[in-house]
């Protein structure tokens, strides 16, 4: 089975990230995880075991790094006024590849930005 997901897919488990970010902070600073629509995959530091794990599932998935803390840069949510509240976060599916290794992420991107940055611990695993 295919584990890269469809635009679709990508845009369904991003919508998950946004609806459990908090939780996600809580549990699981400083660790990847392998998530989709269903929840989370797999967790780790180690990027390689959260892949390995993820990818025996055989699910579509994306990996996320959950920042180690949030307080020294806040990116304030923009609200915008419907039916239902929303918080939203420029979190985009972006596909990192180095040599002949390819991986499905999530990103913070801002499109203003004159340049892009990763985190060293993302850049070394």
């Amino acid at each position: 089975m295919n584990t890269t997901p469809s635009k679709r897919e990508r845009d369904e488990i991003l919508k998950w990230l946004n609806r459990n970010r908090q939780m996600l902070l809580d549990l699981y600073k400083n660790k990847y995880i392998a998530y989709n629509t269903n929840g989370i995959i797999a967790h780790s530091e180690n990027l390689r075991e959260v892949l390995a794990l993820a990818n025996a599932a055989k699910q579509p998935f994306l990996i996320y790094l959950v920042p180690r803390r949030t307080a020294s840069i806040e990116i304030l949510p923009i609200r915008f006024r419907t039916v239902a509240r929303h918080d939203w976060q420029p979190n985009y599916s972006v596909i990192l590849k180095h040599g002949n290794i390819e991986s499905n992420t999530t990103m913070l991107v801002d499109s203003g930005a004159e340049l892009s940055l990763i985190s060293l611990k993302v850049g070394q695993d």
